[in-house]
């Protein structure tokens, strides 16, 4: 886990783009959120450039650490490293800058957008700024051979194997979005911009947009790249083929068939992103004069009768064992009884499902986690 953030520290390009931003962004008395903090880099960066108060925040056991490279660096006077989730944790004042670049390969999830509703809620002073503040959104068509054939591993038996007949998990497998690093190799058109985000203003996690492309040799087009920049004062950072290999990756999505285009032909682009729950679906397509490829990642997912059930508003739950376990541990928590006392309370009230005090304690100490304040240094 460790060597994840070490590996992300190790991007000279991503790591000045953002020292000069943040430079630029504070000055003396300058407060500051960084979210999703790693190992405390960009609030070090905020510490030196002058802030005098800094909230770095990790959910992570990360934030462990961090806490240490703080110290190690002579920042823990104006830097408090904070364990927990930014949603969760209660401001002690508001800042004037909030630092947040944990986003995925294809930008936005909906916990995402659930972040940065909260920062500008209860975090940020009125005009106060969020760094970075926009981002953009780009699509290209691709030759991507090797993904496409690692999807469709058993295209050329038309999905038997060993007799077995594969080809519901083949749907699933190729509606569905991959994480990517491709080249300039891979193009097949100019890239196409598909949409600007006011990051600040930002209440829906919703990407949408369409365009036409022209392509410049004749290949096989076997998905559509998705990536992302983000805008860094002056600068705007990238994450696509063009640009220099980040820590952050882009994301392919795979056409069922592959389609043949030919050099000087005009393609029509589509992508469309929107949210359902925790989840970001996407639609893709690609449209030719004389075929059309289209996907959408609902047709991926693995979603029961029940699955769609438990997402309604009108849906009412049973109290089953396990609801009743967890009330009762919630129910014995009085600011008096420790996590061995509410276990051996536990483990007498349902003697069939724990064994022993310590699987009782083990499940107290599992379900009290979920509500522990975030630990400051």
């Amino acid at each position: 886990m460790i060597q994840r953030y070490r590996e992300m520290v190790d991007d000279p390009l991503r790591l000045a783009a953002f020292r000069r931003a943040i430079e630029a962004a504070v000055g003396e008395g300058t407060s500051v959120i960084d979210v999703g903090c790693g190992l405390g880099t960009y609030a070090i960066f905020a510490a030196r450039a002058g802030a005098t108060r800094v909230v770095a925040i990790d959910e992570g056991p990360v934030a462990e650490v961090a806490r240490e490279v703080v110290r190690a660096n002579g920042c823990e006077d104006r830097v408090r490293v904070v364990r927990g989730r930014s949603t969760e944790v209660e401001p002690q004042g508001r800042v004037d800058l909030a630092i947040f670049e944990d986003y995925v390969s294809g930008l936005l999830t909906p916990q995402i957008v659930h972040v940065l509703r909260d920062l500008r809620a209860r975090w940020l002073k009125p005009g106060g700024r969020l760094l970075p503040a926009r981002a953009r959104v780009f699509a290209a068509l691709v030759a991507a051979r090797d993904m496409h054939h690692a999807l469709d591993r058993f295209h050329a038996t038309q999905e038997r194997v060993a007799g077995v007949d594969f080809g519901a998990a083949r749907r699933r497998a190729i509606a569905s979005t991959h994480a990517a690093s491709l080249g300039a190799a891979a193009l097949l058109a100019e890239p196409l911009l598909v949409d600007e985000l006011d990051l600040v203003t930002l209440d829906v996690a919703r990407i949408n947009g369409k365009g036409r492309v022209v392509v410049t040799r004749d290949a096989v087009a076997h998905g559509v790249l998705v990536w992302f920049a983000l805008e860094l004062g002056p600068t705007w950072l990238g994450t696509g083929p063009l640009d220099p290999t980040s820590a952050w990756r882009q994301l392919f999505l795979p056409f069922a068939e592959p389609l043949r285009v030919d050099a000087g032909a005009s393609v029509d682009l589509e992508l469309e992103a929107a949210p359902l729950g925790d989840a970001l679906l996407w639609r893709w397509s690609a449209t030719t004069p004389t075929t059309r490829a289209a996907a959408h990642s609902l047709d991926g997912l693995v979603l029961g009768a029940d699955a769609l059930k438990g997402g309604r508003p009108d849906l009412v739950h049973a109290r089953g064992e396990e609801l009743e376990i967890d009330a009762e541990i919630l129910a014995s928590v009085d600011g008096a009884r420790d996590q061995g006392a509410i276990g051996a309370l536990l483990q007498a009230r349902f003697p069939s499902r724990f064994a022993t005090k310590a699987d009782a304690e083990q499940r107290v100490a599992r379900v009290l986690g979920r509500y522990r304040k975030p630990t400051p240094t």
